[in-house]
């Protein structure tokens, strides 16, 4: 695996994240584990997830199903937690309430406790603030450059596609896009900068 780091955070990831969206409702738990072993073996340490991940109604599974499967790998072995940056995602219907979504202090608060106590574990490396899938947050960011004209997608589905689109009405506060520069400085001045 090779690593590099993420942002200006300090932090090295591998190249590949480990996305788990799948694991509870279509990947058991037995073979979500496996995953997450093999994963390690090969240098994997980026695991991403959600606390609306694993719902399934239909096979009576709750939000947060996937966060509590990997919060049962990292208590099977001590150590597992320090060998991993893990990240998850808060914004999705968690309940009937009024207040069970969405970016509001309430629910931020309660859903990283929440997240919290299914993951096992009591930090949480990332938590995308925004609450929008990273494609839509980074064109929200580009287009919020005034010398942009258009953003050129490429979308593989109709999702991401959705996400691409979802840009358009995003509208990131001042702090936001500082936070975002500081993450992606750019290469330099121009035009020698962008001779890469």
């Amino acid at each position: 695996m090779t690593y590099t780091n993420l942002g200006h955070t300090g932090l090295k990831v591998g190249r590949l994240a480990l996305g788990t969206m799948n694991f509870g409702p279509k990947t058991s738990e037995e073979e979500s584990h496996a995953i997450l072993d093999q994963a390690l073996e090969m240098g994997i340490n980026l695991v991403d997830t959600a606390d609306i991940y694993g719902y399934r109604k239909t096979q009576g599974m709750g939000a947060g199903w996937t966060e509590e499967i990997i919060g049962r790998w990292l208590a099977e072995e001590s150590g597992r937690r320090d060998r991993i940056v893990l990240a998850t995602k808060v914004f999705s219907r968690m309940g009937d309430g009024t207040n069970d979504r969405g970016l509001s202090a309430r629910h931020v608060r309660r859903a990283c406790e929440a997240s919290l106590r299914r993951l096992q574990t009591d930090h949480i490396d990332l938590y995308a603030d925004i609450g929008e899938s990273p494609i839509t947050v980074a064109l929200a960011w580009v287009l919020a450059n005034p010398v942009v004209t258009a953003a050129i997608i490429g979308p593989r589905t109709c999702s991401q596609l959705e996400a691409s689109l979802r840009a358009l009405d995003l509208r990131l506060s001042e702090d936001m896009l500082r936070r975002l520069d500081a993450i992606w400085p750019g290469p330099g001045e121009a035009p020698e900068g962008y001779a890469w």
